[in-house]
């Protein structure tokens, strides 16, 4: 920036500093707030990811309106900016007392009254979260309107293209600040000190600008003032209808649907190729909003070319199913590398074209931006609503078409409004290439849908994730495998089958009134429980609806299990439907969730184990599945948190079994060859493909090395999600 570019050169770095910790701080909340939401929402992380992303929008929109209505009448913008960041850092340390206080009991009261009179869970959930989030959501949205506002008329910004170059900035540290808290923070330090610091750089940020030097207002700004103050009538005021929507602002509301709804469309495919490890949200957000701020930063330095940034968006987007299906073929990490930079070139194409729509007209800085961004983070609520509920029950090639259809017709549409700024024969071949692209991509959706349901997967779309049958009968979600159907009794011996055979056997009841499994998947736990002559009642919860389809599709392989009677469905995460539920079990075994998933903190957590313990008779018994992938520093970490919260504990499969009791837990030859001694299906099963010495040997030898792990599993420090780190701290133990 030259000198001629502002009459305030020493304080111009100070402002894009301001802007680039603002921007920082607000993604170092909204990630971790997608992790903290789910202690109290419960929900896959797709489910936690939209909504936070929702609601993160939607006080972004709301805040763009108010202020961007108020900034041309604010006497001192920069007073307003920095008493804005104050407010974000005073409201951020309230949110994380919410946060960190124990409201589970009232919170869950709450919930069990609204369900009670037929509000659906998550249409709770939702305003649960809108609830808690908006008002920091909404200061945010505030920013960037009167950070406008103070740029033209007390930093005397001039030209439009700085007004990129500041979007650039806030957004290079919200890239920031997603990146380093996925990677580096939250595993490191946790929740708490992660929204600590984004709070302490919104108050470095307020005092900063009290110390920015301004430009005095000029005779004229000193005019407008008074005017404004008297309040002269509106057609004296040069402050813009707001009521009436010029065709730009039309088409920054679409842009903002497809930008968000593909945003959504990433979170479903990316973790299909890259496994939905702790950090995969963090990434695709940030290098979304990486490549949004290159495109914005370069559009003030190109000619007018919206059109065809939008036909070339629509095209890329339409290409973007065989790009990901081409990258889950192909193992060559160059191609991969290709394939997946270009998942973002779109994004680069959304703030490219938000940039040359807001470049077209902006007169008043602060209102025009406020504006903007209002109409487009609208329409991102909507594109992520439409996106995460309703694309979320359709493969998701569909959903990439969908938008590429909308963006294309934005596309047609502006061409059809076009004035003398876009002459309609210049631009009639990038109509003839889209129709072109619309023709051949609905000739070739078949084609690249059919062979890939058939015969590779069998998918089935959820907003959770989504589900696929592989030819060998594996059960994949999100990308990892999860279980595997049963052909001709091969469950018998694996993983699954274990989870239900070993707390049969350490069960101290003779008769097992309430059963629970966690985790259904393809049925082998639950369906093999159900053999167990002692188990009354069987009860079955998993988040993921569409397993009812895969229950459908495989009956046999899946053991019956839905038409068995005894057992019932609750298609709810299983962590907030203890909570609501105060019923209690003899028996409670947690399926397979990899430690190093995203989420597994919460099923592994000390809060969550006393939750468990809750739940669980004095005699009865509650297995942990910890699928640590050979890590055995994750394996103590979760014995240490088992053992802080259940007196008993016993060691099966190596460690990845712990079966954990408030009662002594007796697995003797002698108690297991009384339990043997039932004619039932299971017991014969059992005796059909082990000896007794073979059953013995399940049992792991004592083990005092875990005694040395000094870290237990919190809600407030996920580290378990991270091999690497927890394999680094583990040498100090």
């Amino acid at each position: 920036m030259t000198k001629s570019d502002t009459n305030a050169p020493t304080g111009e770095r100070l402002f894009f500093l301001v802007l680039f910790l603002s921007g920082f701080a607000g993604l170092v909340n909204q990630v971790v707030w997608q992790r903290s939401i789910k202690v109290y929402l419960g929900g896959a992380d797709a489910i936690c990811s939209m909504l936070v992303v929702f609601v993160f929008m939607l006080g972004l929109g709301i805040g763009s309106f108010i202020m961007g209505k108020k900034a041309p009448l604010l006497k001192n913008p920069i007073k307003i900016l920095a008493l804005t960041e104050l407010a974000l850092f005073v409201v951020n340390l309230i949110v994380l007392a919410l946060l960190r206080v124990d409201l589970s009991e009232s919170i869950f009261a709450f919930q069990r009254a609204a369900i009670s009179v037929g509000i659906p869970i998550k249409v709770l959930y939702g305003l649960t979260s809108i609830a808690i989030l908006i008002i920091p959501c909404s200061l945010m949205g505030m920013t960037m309107p009167v950070a406008a506002e103070a740029a033209n008329r007390q930093l005397k910004f001039k030209r439009s293209w700085l007004l990129d170059h500041m979007f650039f900035i806030n957004t290079l540290g919200a890239f920031a600040g997603a990146i380093m808290t996925g990677f580096r923070l939250l595993p490191v330090y946790g929740q708490t000190i992660c929204l600590i610091l984004a709070a302490l750089l919104n108050l470095f940020s307020a005092l900063a600008l009290r110390f920015l030097k301004t430009v005095p207002l000029e005779s004229a700004d000193v005019e407008r003032e008074i005017q404004l103050d008297e309040k002269k009538s509106p057609s004296d005021s040069p402050i813009p209808s707001w009521w009436k929507l010029r065709d730009e602002e039309i088409a920054t509301f679409f842009l903002g649907f497809v930008s968000l709804g593909y945003e959504i469309y990433l979170f479903r495919v990316i973790p299909l190729i890259q496994e939905p490890l702790p950090y995969t949200f963090s990434m695709i957000l940030s290098f979304f909003l990486l490549s949004w701020a290159f495109g914005v930063l370069v559009s003030g330095h190109l000619k007018d070319s919206v059109v065809t940034a939008l036909t070339l968006g629509t095209t890329v987007i339409f290409l973007s199913p065989y790009v990901v299906m081409y990258d889950r073929m192909i193992a060559l990490d160059i191609s991969a590398t290709f394939a997946e930079i270009s998942y973002y070139v779109p994004c680069f194409i959304f703030g490219l074209t938000f940039g040359q729509l807001l470049n077209r007209f902006i007169k008043s800085w602060g209102s025009d931006v406020g504006k903007f961004m209002a109409l487009n983070t609208f329409g991102s609520c909507l594109g992520i609503v439409a996106m995460t509920m309703a694309g979320g029950n359709i493969y998701h090639a569909f959903n990439a078409w969908i938008l590429a259809v909308i963006m294309g017709l934005v596309t047609v549409w502006l061409l059809m409004r076009a004035s003398e700024s876009i002459p309609v024969k210049k631009y009639s071949s990038h109509v003839v290439f889209l129709a072109g692209v619309f023709l051949i991509s609905l000739l070739s959706s078949e084609g690249l849908a059919s062979p890939h349901l058939s015969q590779f997967y069998r998918t089935y779309s959820d907003p959770v994730g989504v589900t696929e049958i592989d030819p060998n009968g594996d059960m994949l979600w999100d990308g990892l495998w999860h279980s595997r159907l049963s052909t001709r009794n091969d469950h018998v011996g694996t993983s699954n089958w274990f989870l239900a055979v070993v707390p049969a056997l350490c069960s101290n009841s003779e008769s097992i009134d309430n059963a629970l499994v966690i985790g259904i998947g393809t049925g082998i736990t639950i369906g093999t429980l159900a053999k167990y002559s002692a188990i009354k009642k069987l009860e079955g919860y998993d988040i993921n609806a569409s397993i009812k389809l895969i229950l459908t599709d495989f009956s046999e392989q899946t053991l019956n299990i839905q038409s068995n009677p005894k057992i019932s469905f609750i298609w709810q995460d299983a962590r907030s439907g203890l909570a609501l539920n105060e019923k209690k079990y003899q028996l409670i075994s947690q399926q397979p969730l990899y430690l190093k998933q995203a989420g597994s903190s919460n099923l592994f957590s000390e809060e969550y184990f006393k939750l468990v313990s809750s739940r669980l008779t004095d005699d009865g018994v509650f297995l942990v599945y910890a699928n640590s992938q050979g890590n055995q520093a994750q394996l103590m970490v979760v014995r240490k948190t088992l053992e802080s919260v259940f007196p008993y504990c016993k060691s099966f499969m190596k460690g990845y079994m712990f079966v954990v009791s408030k009662s002594p837990i007796v697995f003797t030859r002698e108690s297991v060859m009384k339990k043997l001694e039932k004619s039932d299906e299971l017991c014969n099963e059992i005796k059909s493909k082990f000896s007794i010495d073979q059953v013995m040997n399940w049992l792991d030898a004592p083990d005092d090395k875990w005694k040395k792990c000094n870290m237990i599993v919190k809600d407030d420090h996920p580290v378990l999600e991270y091999p690497d780190e927890i394999s680094r701290l583990s040498t100090s133990w």
